[in-house]
């Protein structure tokens, strides 16, 4: 089966270049930019295929985009599936089949969010007192608003910090209140980065550099940390790229970057 993921973001629906993505998820590289060719080496590739693409993120309803991104699927088996994701009703009126109608989905229920929350933050510490820290983070999962990832950042953002005083802090930010009219998301991600240590920032903010979705390799973008001079020199015997390694992971948890 042919797997592929597509993120379209707020661009224009780029047929060639969404085109060209399909095939380079599949592990084929694509150098070309006459659409017509490349959709016919995607043909190529898909007949009699079943295949699974998702188009992430999409906000353009450009119906004759959309038709003409759909044509070389067409070779390939009655088990081919793509799904769409967007946040806008007239995207899904776009691109929904006959037979299939959107899928609408609803917000976490505030329970749902709160094991969530405790898989992120708590782990077996006999330092915690967990009872305390659970009253504060019941508040701060009220303030997410049902939002996973509002609630996975938080998390990450906590699960380092022992003392009740710091989660107090996290709770009465007044970035909940300066920040009313944004998205929780970007209050949690704002929050969040606030809370960062200096030398994550660097390293994050050095990434703005890249644009949009762009798909970082871990170990290459370590070394580029490296020869930037952001890495503090490690205090014990592990090596200055294991110290890389270590950030990484670090803002991954804290939903800065998308692992998969």
């Amino acid at each position: 089966m042919l797997k592929a993921c597509v993120c379209v973001g707020e661009e224009e629906f780029d047929v060639l270049k969404m085109t060209k993505t399909v095939i380079e998820k599949t592990g084929n590289s694509c150098h070309l930019n006459d659409l017509d060719t490349v959709q016919n080496h995607l043909k190529d590739k898909l007949e009699g295929k079943k295949f699974l693409v998702v188009v992430d993120d999409v906000w353009s309803s450009n119906r004759e985009g959309w038709e003409s991104f759909l044509t070389p699927f067409e070779c390939g088996s009655e088990g081919g599936h793509i799904i769409v994701t967007s946040r806008l009703d007239s995207v899904a009126s776009m691109v929904k089949t006959n037979d299939i109608q959107p899928l609408n989905l609803s917000l976490l229920h505030e329970e749902d969010c709160w094991l969530v929350f405790a898989k992120h933050t708590f782990f077996p510490t006999k330092s915690r007192d967990r009872l305390s820290l659970e009253i504060i983070g019941r508040k701060i999962v009220q303030k997410c608003k049902g939002l996973l990832l509002a609630v996975q950042t938080l998390g990450g953002l906590l699960r380092t910090k022992d003392h009740e005083r710091e989660w107090i802090d996290v709770l009465n930010s007044e970035i909940w209140e300066f920040f009313e009219d944004e998205s929780s998301i970007l209050l949690a991600l704002r929050i969040s980065y606030y809370y960062l240590p200096s030398y994550l920032k660097r390293c994050f903010v050095y990434c703005s550099l890249y644009p949009k979705d762009y798909e970082f390799k871990r170990d290459k973008l370590v070394l580029l940390w490296k020869a930037e001079g952001l890495l503090q020199q490690p205090k014990s015997d592990i090596s200055i790229e294991e110290v890389g390694y270590k950030y990484f992971i670090d803002l991954a948890s804290r939903s800065f970057f998308s692992t998969f």
